[in-house]
C-alpha cells in the first residue's frame, strides 16, 4: 500500500517512510500536499503504509532492502515492484529518511551522476556517503540514476531548519538553479563494522579514521541496525560539488 500525489511524470519526487517508523517524510508530505499545483514538476510518495500505522520499521521484510523486489515475495517485497515502477519516471528521486546518530543531516549516494550531484549540489552537508556496489544493490537508490537517500537526525528533522534545507533542494531542482560548488569529503562505503568486532577503547566518532580498524565509521549509533555498528568506509576523497 502506497499513497501517491504528483503528475505521471515528476520531475522530482519525494519518497517518505521506506521505513515506517521515521516520520520526517510524512512532515515533508504534509508540508507539500497542498502546494503541488504551484511546485510544477514535485510529486509526493508515502511507501510503507501498514508499516507507519503500526509505528514499525517494517512488516515482513526491510523495505530498503528488498528492491527490485518481487512480485510473488514478501509483503515489502511486492511493494517494492510497485514502487520502483512508480519512481522511475522521475528525474530526481529524494529519498527521505531518519536516524538516530548524531548526524543532523547527510546526503547518501550510490553513484555521482549529473542528477546526484545536482541534489548533492543543493544539500549543506559536507560529508557524502558513497555507498560502493554491491553492497547498495537491493537499496530503492541503488535502483536509480538519480536517487540520493536524504538522512536526518530525529531530533534535528522536528525542526523549521529541517524543512528550510529538503525546500532548497527541491526549489533548486525545480528551477534548474545551483549554488556555488563547495568542497565535499565523498566517503566511499564498501561494507560495515560487525558487532563482534571489539571497538577501540577511545570510543569511535563519525566520519574519524579508526587507525585500529582502517575505516571511517558512517552511521554510527544507528539504534535500528541490530548486527553492525557502523558502516565501514575504506577511503576519503574530497571534491567540488
Amino acid at each position: 500500500s502506497m499513497k501517491y500525489l504528483g503528475l505521471e511524470h515528476p520531475l522530482v519526487t519525494i519518497v517518505a517512510c521506506l521505513h515506517g517508523d521515521e516520520l520526517f517524510g510524512l512532515t515533508l508530505f504534509d508540508f507539500y500536499k497542498n502546494r503541488l499545483a504551484e511546485l510544477t514538476g514535485l510529486a509526493l510518495l508515502i511507501a510503507n503504509e501498514p508499516a507507519i500505522a503500526m509505528n514499525t520499521r517494517f512488516i515482513q521484510t526491510d523495505l530498503n532492502r528488498s528492491f527490485p523486489g518481487n512480485p510473488e515475495g514478501s509483503q515489502e517485497e511486492r511493494l517494492a515492484v510497485d514502487l520502483l515502477d512508480r519512481v522511475r519516471l522521475s528525474r530526481y528521486v529524494l529519498d527521505i529518511h531518519n536516524t538516530t546518530t548524531d548526524i543532523d543531516a547527510v546526503a547518501i549516494v550510490t553513484n555521482l551522476s549529473p542528477e546526484t550531484r545536482a541534489i548533492v549540489n543543493l544539500f549543506p552537508s559536507k560529508e557524502i556517503a558513497l555507498i560502493e556496489p554491491p553492497l547498495a544493490g537491493h537499496s530503492l537508490i541503488g535502483q536509480l540514476t538519480g536517487g540520493v537517500s536524504l538522512e536526518f537526525n530525529h531530533t534535528f528533522s522536528k525542526t523549521q531548519t529541517a524543512i528550510d534545507i529538503v525546500d532548497h533542494v527541491i526549489q533548486g531542482l525545480l528551477q534548474e538553479k545551483q549554488d556555488l560548488p563547495r568542497e565535499r569529503n565523498i566517503f566511499h562505503i564498501t561494507g560495515s563494522i560487525p558487532k563482534s568486532t571489539p571497538l577501540p577503547e577511545h570510543g569511535i566518532r563519525n566520519y574519524e579514521f579508526i587507525p585500529e580498524l582502517q575505516v571511517y565509521p558512517f552511521l554510527y549509533g544507528e539504534k535500528s541496525y541490530p548486527d553492525i555498528h557502523a558502516l565501514a568506509a575504506t577511503s576519503k576523497t574530497t571534491e567540488l560539488i
